[in-house]
């Protein structure tokens, strides 16, 4: 058993963040991806000076991950706010960007046998993104890339049969970077109708 602690959430400006070493965020995410009982999806975010603005308790979605029906994990992504925390806290905590968290998450995935999915870009990254993972993680199998458009994703029709179809497809590990807040939105109302164990908003990380 760890001796890690587990994250720790506070509020900054308003907005909950989840103060974690990197060790931990990589424990939770392949505890999760390597469990195939009931436990809640876990979903991860990232938090810089941008984000606090999108999700201000006066916004449209203040109260977004506190409402939320999943298990967020809200990192710390920016030096202003990496910076507040340890004021209020007395104690140091990493800077977590999601482009650097990535590469070791994917090869969580490779290692746990977890199938890995791809949501957000254009259409001609999913083949740059394949042969990345296939040089670099040889044992990790990519379900698929979806590069839907702006008019798709704001249809419901749409938006619910491209979520249907990525749960055909089956990745556990969803890598989704449609820009915040979409991507945090995209993930509450269909990590469960995708079937993810695991979902990353972690906008272009991935290109």
């Amino acid at each position: 058993m760890s001796d890690e602690p587990p994250p720790r959430r506070i509020t900054l400006g308003g907005v909950a963040v989840d103060l974690a070493s990197r060790r931990s965020v990589f424990e939770l995410v392949g505890d999760r991806l390597g469990s195939a009982g009931p436990e809640p999806v876990l979903l991860v975010a990232s938090a810089n000076l941008h984000h606090v603005g999108t999700f201000r308790p006066a916004g449209p979605d203040g109260g977004f991950f506190e409402r939320s029906s999943h298990h967020w994990l809200v990192l710390l992504d920016g030096a202003p706010l990496v910076h507040r925390a340890q004021r209020l806290t007395g104690t140091s905590w990493p800077l977590l960007a999601g482009s650097d968290l990535l590469p070791a998450i994917l090869e969580i995935a490779a290692g746990a046998g977890a199938p890995v999915g791809f949501l957000g870009g254009d259409v001609a990254l999913g083949p740059a993104l394949a042969a990345v993972c296939t040089r670099r993680w040889p044992a990790l199998e990519v379900s698929g890339h979806w590069a839907p458009s702006a008019d798709d994703l704001a249809d419901d029709d749409r938006a619910d049969a491209l979520a249907t179809e990525i749960g055909r497809a089956a990745p556990v590990l969803l890598v989704v970077g449609l820009g915040k807040p979409r991507q945090e939105r995209w993930l509450e109302r269909f990590a469960t109708v995708a079937g993810i164990r695991v979902g990353l908003a972690f906008g272009a990380a991935a290109e």
